[in-house]
C-alpha cells in the first residue's frame, strides 16, 4: 500500500478511531512501539546503550553462553539506524560492534574464517560510513583498538583489517611487540 492510499484509508475514519488504530497498533507491534516511543521522547544515549547490550550480550552475555551472532549484531545496528538518530550515533555503534567481535576473538582466539570474512566487510561497511561522515579522525582511537585486537587474529584477519582501514586514510601504526607481549601475558596460563 502507498503512502497516498493509506492516507485514503485513514481520512475514512475519525480523529479518534485513527488514535484507537494506532493505540491497538503500539500495544501489538515492539518495533512499533520502539520507534513511536523514539519518535515522541527520543531519549539517544539510553536507545544507543540498548542496542549496544544486544551486541554486547552476543559476545558477553550476562547469563548463558556467547552465541556471537553476526546476524543478530547487524540487525540492531539497522533498527537503530532506522530510528534515525543521526550520523555519528549510528556510527559508534557500527564501530562498537566491531570493536566488540574483535575483542572477544582478542580474548578467547581464532574464530572461524567466515566469521572473520563477514567482519571484514563490516568494517569496511564501518570505515566507508565514518568516510562519508567525516568521522575517520574522531574514531580513530576505536579504529587503532580493532586494529590491535586483530593484529593477532588468522585467516588473514590481521592483514586485511589494516589494509581496509588505510584505504579511508585511517593511521594504521601500531606498536606490534607491545601487543604481541600484552597479548602473551593475556593468554598466560
Amino acid at each position: 500500500m502507498s503512502k497516498n492510499e493509506l492516507k485514503k484509508y485513514l481520512n475514512q475514519f475519525s480523529k479518534e478511531q485513527v488514535i484507537d488504530i494506532l493505540l491497538e497498533q503500539y500495544s501489538k507491534n515492539k518495533e512499533l512501539k520502539k520507534h513511536f516511543d523514539f519518535i515522541i521522547c527520543p531519549n539517544v544515549t539510553q536507545t544507543l546503550e540498548e542496542y549496544k547490550k544486544i551486541i554486547l550480550n552476543e559476545y558477553y552475555p550476562t547469563r548463558g553462553i556467547e552465541k556471537t551472532r553476526i546476524s543478530v549484531c547487524k540487525k540492531a545496528i539497522s533498527d537503530f539506524q532506522k530510528l534515525n538518530p543521526g550520523g555519528e550515533v549510528v556510527a559508534e555503534l557500527m564501530v562498537f560492534f566491531i570493536e566488540t567481535a574483535c575483542s572477544y576473538t582478542w580474548e578467547y582466539g581464532d574464530m572461524i574464517e567466515s566469521f572473520y570474512t563477514s567482519m571484514e566487510k563490516n568494517f569496511d561497511r564501518t570505515m566507508q560510513y565514518l568516510s562519508k561522515y567525516g568521522l575517520i579522525e574522531e574514531f580513530q582511537p576505536n579504529i587503532t583498538q580493532i586494529l590491535k585486537y586483530a593484529s593477532m587474529c588468522g585467516y588473514g584477519f590481521c592483514d586485511t583489517m589494516p589494509e581496509i582501514a588505510a584505504e579511508y586514510g585511517a593511521d594504521i601504526a601500531l606498536d606490534k611487540k607491545a601487543i604481541e607481549e600484552e597479548y602473551t601475558k593475556l593468554h598466560e596460563i
